[in-house]
């Protein structure tokens, strides 16, 4: 292995970081992926798991793998992160712009190399983060250089490659400490257990993790040009914490009764409000970073993942007071339409008025995971966090009552909608947003040409349907729901299905691309019929009528081409399917065009190449059928 190792790296040096020019590269690395599932296999044997008995053996069995691997983990971290930064710092030079499939399945390989690696680390967690200590201290050393440099204007190949470095020794510390489920590893956990010090080298890494985040995310809001940072690395920062904090901060036993010293260590309240108020703190900062929506969308989830975590954070995450200037944000932006009275609200509080620009210009779907975020910190049903949770929907009515930012606050009531299933007494969030369906529909009358827009309020409707099948709404919050569906359906049928064309793609991935980008209103629109069949219960009739109608809308555009679309496909063949059998009664009684086109879409799904289609129409057929059969009497 070391041998195939040190050779690729040779090689990879020769060529200067071309890879694609290296000779022999594929082979060796085919033949290194192999050596590795064997390692994975001997490390995670479950023999060597089970903690029940011959516990004193397994020990020594991971000690004799250790000395006999571990020299290979040494070589694959040394050679990998030297090959990575020539080959970055060869494509930044040469201009090229990798294929996305290609580096999307680059970083497929190296996820699973990583993971790989990381078993074989685990077999002694302090030598393998003594290991990657170096590494980083070296790299960070290099970057930290860079930045003191300046951070604006175009990036030089060597800083590309250190960055990589950074990016990809950080990677390496996130797989190690963590599984690939997000958990806490068993082998790091009962090494911690017998023996104190890997717990305080652990704590010494994150240390130095948190103090070059802090370096990197202090420099975001006063870079207007933040090449030289790296959105890549601000993504794997945010990697790490979603995935670290969870496993380690304030977590539970993880099923073993007692509480682990590795798990004690960050349930103590200092270390771990530290660590929680600095993630709020870091993600304030990269909410700032308007040119990636991908860090934007990273550091809002990251505060739900937090924020869903349990009691012991949310009340950590609600002391801070970052997570506290989300909120002040949040309320003023959507709550106060005047600029000068929020400016004069901003003084009042003592908040800047820089930070508070920043996060009213970020896309309305980034504020909505921040309210969601925040909905779900305040949903515990305590005297502290009631008039917080209050506020938040109070700013969210206000948007919606102001003519100009009446459009935006679509996206907040679904960020309201994604907080239901994780907050205490989630009837408070489905009775406020059940009574603004009524209205968002009589507002897609004046908006119904804008796609965009009725795309969201589907997403909305179909989110809420969804959500409320978790939770008991009344008669009368089903009724509303159901009538301003069905209002929205015939707005969106008519202005958006009636003289829709539909075009067939050739290719694989052109039929992808095109099924998510140009059709996924028509996705949306059966997602959200399924969710309300979902809902039907005795003593609500009207759900079969509305399903049945928004069908009819839907069945002129279920052509063989767009039924060439797996997803669509499957959907609609699901929604007919549940309906049909659910509700035979109602069949005899249907529209004969409605019944023709049914009829006519089923046929075509008997014949289509996937057999669990085919199978699901022929049995939906059958219910037709039977259906018109006993309403005529020749069935008995």
């Amino acid at each position: 292995g070391m041998a195939l190792l040190r050779a690729n790296h040779q090689e990879s040096l020769q060529v200067q970081g071309d890879v694609n020019s290296m000779e022999h590269g594929e082979w060796r690395e085919e033949a290194l992926a192999l050596m590795l599932e064997v390692i994975v296999l001997l490390c995670q044997d479950p023999w060597l798991r089970d903690q029940k008995k011959e516990v004193e053996t397994k020990s020594a069995i991971r000690m004799q793998l250790n000395q006999r691997l571990g020299p290979l983990y040494d070589d694959f971290i040394a050679c990998r992160r030297e090959m990575v930064r020539i080959e970055e710092a060869f494509l930044v030079k040469e201009g090229e712009v990798p294929d996305e499939d290609e580096e999307e399945i680059k970083d497929a390989k190296m996820k699973e190399e990583m993971e790989a690696l990381a078993s074989l680390g685990r077999m002694c967690i302090s030598k393998s983060l003594s290991t990657l200590g170096v590494y980083f201290q070296r790299a960070a050393t290099d970057v930290l250089s860079s930045w003191a440099c300046g951070t604006t204007g175009d990036i030089t190949p060597e800083v590309a490659g250190l960055l990589k470095d950074v990016d990809l020794v950080v990677r390496h510390v996130g797989h190690l400490l963590t599984d690939e489920n997000d958990r806490l590893p068993l082998f790091v956990e009962m090494e911690c257990e017998a023996d104190h010090v890997a717990v305080e080298n652990i704590a010494c890494a994150i240390r130095s993790l948190l103090t070059l985040m802090q370096e990197h995310g202090s420099r975001v809001p006063s870079s207007q040009s933040k090449k030289g940072l790296s959105s890549r690395l601000a993504q794997t920062f945010l990697w790490l914490l979603r995935r670290w904090v969870p496993s380690y901060v304030y977590s539970s036993t993880g099923g073993r009764g007692t509480i682990s010293k590795i798990r004690l260590f960050w349930s103590v309240p200092e270390a771990a409000n530290q660590v929680l108020d600095f993630c709020c703190w870091i993600c304030l900062q990269y909410l700032q970073w308007h040119e990636d929506i991908a860090v934007l969308q990273s550091a809002a989830n990251l505060l739900t993942i937090l924020g869903k975590q349990n009691k012991p954070s949310r009340f950590a995450m609600k002391q801070s007071v970052h997570f506290q200037q989300l909120y002040f944000f949040h309320c003023i932006s959507a709550g106060i339409a005047d600029k000068a009275e929020a400016t004069s609200k901003l003084q009042n509080l003592s908040l800047s008025i820089n930070s508070y620009q920043s996060y009213e210009l970020l896309p309305e779907d980034t504020r909505a995971r921040v309210l969601t975020a925040l909905m779900i910190s305040f949903g515990d049903c305590d005297s502290g966090s009631e008039s917080l949770f209050n506020d938040c929907m109070r700013a969210v009515q206000e948007q919606f009552k102001t003519k100009s930012s009446m459009v935006s606050s679509v996206a907040l009531f679904y960020g309201l909608v994604q907080a239901i299933p994780y907050v205490q007494g989630e009837e408070r969030i489905t009775s406020f947003v059940v009574a603004f369906f009524c209205p968002l529909s009589e507002l897609m009358k004046h908006y119904i040409s804008d796609l965009d827009l009725c795309k969201q309020v589907l997403v909305l409707f179909c989110s809420y349907a969804e959500t409320a099948r978790q939770v008991k709404l009344t008669d009368d919050q089903m009724t509303s729901l159901l009538r301003a569906t069905s209002e929205l359906l015939k707005l969106y049928s008519t202005h958006h299905c009636a003289a829709r064309s539909i075009e067939v793609s050739k290719s694989a991935k052109e039929i992808r691309e095109e099924e998510e980008n140009a059709y996924d209103d028509i996705l949306c629109a059966l997602k959200l019929l399924k969710n309300l069949l979902g809902l039907s219960r005795g003593g609500v009739s009207n759900v079969a009528d509305v399903v049945f109608f928004g069908i009819q809308q839907l069945i002129p555009l279920m052509t063989q081409g767009l039924l060439s679309y797996p997803t669509l496909c499957n959907e609609y063949f699901s929604v007919v399917s549940i309906l049909v059998k659910r509700f035979p009664e109602k069949i005899p009684s249907l529209p004969n065009d409605l019944s023709q086109g049914l009829l006519q879409s089923l046929q075509m799904g008997v014949n289509h190449h996937d057999a669990d289609i085919a199978k699901r129409s022929l049995s939906s057929l059958e219910e037709l059928h039977r259906a018109n059969h006993v309403q005529s009497g020749s069935v008995q």
